[in-house]
């Protein structure tokens, strides 16, 4: 969990509260590290320390773009030497768990509104 630290360096001041319904997406996960609201299973992070995070666009799912992405970030990660990568999914995205599947992730953990591949 080093990136927490730097991400607070980076990002001293938590958005404002009072104007959370206005927030962006930067917003939104600066808020986050300012109040550890994000995924944090000691267990999984020792075997996987890595984070995958990936958005793409609907006109540009389905042309193989996810998947190159994400095999670059795997190339990438695995030189740099991480030992392994964690994604964290809505368990009511089923198409996003059977791409993830595909491409050889597999479930960790499943929790009341995520699941941990």
């Amino acid at each position: 969990n080093e990136y927490v630290p730097l991400m607070l360096e980076l990002y001293p001041n938590a958005p404002d509260l009072n104007n959370k319904q206005n927030w962006t997406r930067d917003e939104e996960t600066i808020n986050d590290f300012h109040n550890i609201n994000i995924f944090f299973d000691e267990d999984i992070i020792k075997e996987y320390p890595s984070h995958l995070h990936i958005d793409i666009i609907n006109r540009g799912q389905g042309k193989g773009l996810g998947t190159k992405l994400i095999n670059t970030l795997l190339s990438s990660l695995k030189t740099k030497g991480s030992i392994g990568v964690h994604l964290e999914m809505s368990i009511n995205n089923d198409s996003a768990y059977k791409f993830y599947q595909y491409i050889g992730f597999t479930e960790l953990k499943r929790l009341e509104e995520q699941i941990i591949m």
